[in-house]
């Protein structure tokens, strides 16, 4: 009877030792409320380390004194380490802005559960593929057919090579300087894909790439009448619904002096696929859809495997295939392709990647990173 009764005294203070841990170490790692804004602030002033009787229990998060995790869960912590996310997350960011946020800066929004990829962002089922298989084939017949306002041209097709079209009059000159405005002064370097970690692509500056980027990602550039206007096209053309593009891509290439010098940009032979993408919401990048936005004089030409070069012409484009016609969920080797350094002019150019789903929405619920 003694020995039943230690037991079952033994299981009430297991459980009441749970429940009071369980009562201090919340869920989510939390800066106070009441001090919350400021907290980012002072842990960027060196607070964390000067004061950090006060500054390790009432802003743990901002000094990254969270406990540790435990089971299989990811750590709940903000990934973003500029110390400002307790501040953005008070000014309402978590909802203004939950694609980076609730990832990025999970603790603040206490959003952790979506630090898991499989279950922030499940599987839809019941879902229609843009390009079934067979269907980029017609895409590509009907382009030369439909629009010869654009004046398409075949630069290549199967079955000697995968499909690469032209059309050398795509888009308008005003149409050019609406998206050269947007980009002036917003490019940075270009980045590559450098797979994922922590449910997240990891984007890294490469020597393979030394380009300049920015991206049509705001309201000024995204629903600017002309730019609709492209994006229209774009998707009359390849038959694949606005909603499955990511945000266009502007690029730009400062020429050098020869094509070996230090200072070239380029971006050598790559494929626009990424495999992980596959099994993810958007599903596979199915197209890539490239405009130029200059001239240039000496250079800068897209080099593809099928051995052809095509030299920038502004207002001219260029339509291919990611994967494979008869399994679209397949990378299509033959469209490796080489961006050639400019040795005379700057090459100003824009990229549309286009996949078999819904990228926008999925990129708005943080299920593109």
């Amino acid at each position: 009877m003694r020995a039943i009764g230690g037991a079952v005294l033994f299981v009430v203070i297991a459980r009441y030792v749970s429940f009071a841990d369980e009562q201090r170490q919340p869920a989510a790692c939390s800066d106070d409320a009441e001090v919350a804004a400021e907290c980012a602030m002072w842990a960027a002033q060196g607070e964390c380390g000067t004061n950090p009787d006060y500054m390790l229990d009432h802003c743990a998060k901002s000094c990254d004194n969270c406990p540790p995790s435990t089971g299989n869960d990811p750590p709940c912590v903000d990934r973003d380490k500029s110390g400002a996310c307790a501040h953005w997350a008070s000014a309402g960011e978590c909802e203004k802005n939950p694609s980076f946020m609730k990832i990025r800066c999970a603790a603040s929004c206490n959003t952790c559960d979506m630090l898991d990829y499989k279950k922030r962002c499940p599987m839809p089922t019941n879902r229609t593929p843009a390009v079934p298989p067979g269907r980029m084939d017609e895409t590509f017949e009907r382009a030369l057919l439909e629009f010869p306002e654009l004046e398409p041209h075949v630069l290549s097709r199967p079955p000697e090579s995968a499909w690469v079209l032209s059309f050398d009059r795509f888009l308008a000159p005003d149409e050019v300087a609406v998206l050269l405005e947007h980009a002036e002064g917003r490019y940075v370097r270009s980045t590559a894909s450098g797979g994922r970690k922590d449910d997240e692509f990891v984007p890294l500056e490469s020597d393979i790439r030394t380009s300049c980027t920015t991206w049509c990602d705001n309201a000024t550039c995204y629903d600017h009448p002309i730019v609709k206007r492209i994006y229209e096209r774009v998707a009359a053309v390849t038959q694949v619904p606005p909603e499955n593009f990511e945000y266009m891509q502007l690029l730009r290439y400062m020429p050098c002096t020869h094509a070996g010098a230090k200072d070239c940009q380029f971006y050598r032979r790559h494929h626009d696929t990424i495999p992980e993408l596959a099994t993810m919401q958007p599903g596979p990048r199915v197209y890539t859809f490239f405009l130029y936005l200059s001239d240039v004089e000496e250079g800068g030409g897209t080099r593809f495997d099928g051995g052809f070069t095509v030299q920038p012409k502004s207002g001219k484009a260029l339509f291919w295939p990611a994967t494979l016609n008869s399994d679209p969920f397949v990378s299509d080797d033959r469209t490796h392709h080489e961006a050639l350094p400019p040795t005379r002019g700057v090459k100003y150019a824009a990229n549309f990647w286009l996949h078999q789903y819904d990228y926008v929405s999925a990129h708005h619920a943080g299920c593109t990173t």
